[in-house]
C-alpha cells in the first residue's frame, strides 16, 4: 500500500516525488478520507506505489545505511 504521511521536515525522503505515497496535513479530515478512496478506487496504482516505497524503503533503511550513519555519529561525537 502507498504510504499516508502528515508533512514532517524530518521524513528524509519526498513520499510523492517518489511515487510511493500522499502527504497530508494535519486535522485534514477531508484530505484523507479523499486519499483512501483514491487508494481503494485505485488498487493497481496503489500497488505499485506500495512496491516503490518498499524498494525505497529496503535502499535507504538497510543494515549497512544504519551501520554507516551510526559510525558517522560516533567518529563525529566530541566529548
Amino acid at each position: 500500500l502507498p504510504i499516508l504521511c502528515t508533512r514532517n521536515p524530518q521524513m528524509p525522503i519526498d513520499i510523492e516525488a517518489e511515487g510511493c505515497g500522499f502527504w497530508l496535513e494535519p486535522k485534514d479530515v477531508e484530505g484523507w478520507k479523499e486519499k483512501l478512496r483514491y487508494i481503494a478506487d485505485h488498487a493497481e496504482e496503489a500497488k505499485l506505489m506500495g512496491k516503490r516505497g518498499r524498494a525505497l524503503a529496503e535502499q535507504i533503511y538497510n543494515d549497512k545505511q544504519c551501520g554507516k550513519e551510526i559510525a558517522n555519529i560516533i567518529l563525529n561525537y566530541e566529548t
